[in-house]
């Protein structure tokens, strides 16, 4: 869980910065703990399993919806308010279907990323990523919501990629350096790719 910067904040109980959900825990620790513990267990369970037949958009929200309907009323729904976090502000809320629109027209042309080698796919896979995370469409979640289809994107191009056995810090900043330059990101990336 990620603290955002936001003022008038729909999505969190009044005065706190604690997301509104299901078991109406206030604790911002235990809410952590429960949604990691959660996701951890859907992320195992969504192995294997099809949320739909192409990767596209559709695919991409039932990711979300999928990891995050047990714990948040707004699972799958893009945010309606808006977010920044150190320097980088995110797509506006009003943007973020146009701007999927374009990002998901491009991996459509990009006959989502199959038949690349190696170095191409690595190149295509941290600039989606990359653009994924600026756009950053849900108001919890993007993370894990991005990793994972980017995963998926992999794995349909002939790749094993995990991103579970990630130093943290390094990742951060590899993920902070690439809102202008993915070139670290790429590098990241073709070192996990692993033939399946």
């Amino acid at each position: 869980m990620m603290d955002y910067d936001i003022q008038d904040d729909i999505y969190c109980y009044n005065n706190t910065g604690v997301l509104k959900n299901k078991f109406n825990i206030r604790d911002k620790e235990k809410l952590i703990c429960l949604e990691r513990d959660l996701t951890g267990l859907k992320l195992i369970e969504m192995e294997g399993k099809k949320l739909g037949k192409v990767l596209d958009e559709k695919y991409f929200i039932a990711i979300h919806k999928f990891l995050f309907e047990e714990i948040l009323d707004w699972a799958g729904e893009y945010r309606k308010v808006r977010i920044h976090k150190d320097n980088t502000t995110f797509a506006y809320p009003e943007n973020i279907k146009s701007e999927l629109k374009r990002v998901f027209g491009e991996l459509k042309d990009d006959n989502y990323l199959k038949d690349m080698d190696k170095d191409i796919l690595s190149e295509r896979l941290a600039y989606y990523k990359a653009e994924f995370n600026i756009i950053h469409p849900f108001r919890e979640g993007n993370g894990r919501t991005i990793r994972k289809f980017i995963e998926l994107l992999a794995e349909s191009a002939g790749y094993n990629l995990r991103f579970d056995m990630i130093n943290k810090e390094g990742y951060l900043e590899i993920m902070r350096k690439s809102v202008l330059d993915t070139m670290h990101l790429k590098e990241y990336i073709k070192r996990q790719l692993k033939d399946e």
